[in-house]
């Protein structure tokens, strides 16, 4: 599944949860996972995966 930008822009001023696991992108970023399977994702990881 793809998401148009202005898609993922709208979603992440209304939410903290990755609209494809609905992981907290805070925690993940922040390097505080929630879940403690979750592990620190780079930034320009993210960048690609968006």
């Amino acid at each position: 599944h793809f998401f148009h930008r202005a898609c993922v822009e709208h979603w992440l001023e209304t939410s903290q949860a990755c609209p494809i696991c609905r992981a907290n992108i805070v925690n993940i970023l922040t390097g505080t996972p929630s879940d403690p399977t979750l592990l620190p994702v780079d930034h320009r990881d993210l960048e690609l995966q968006i």
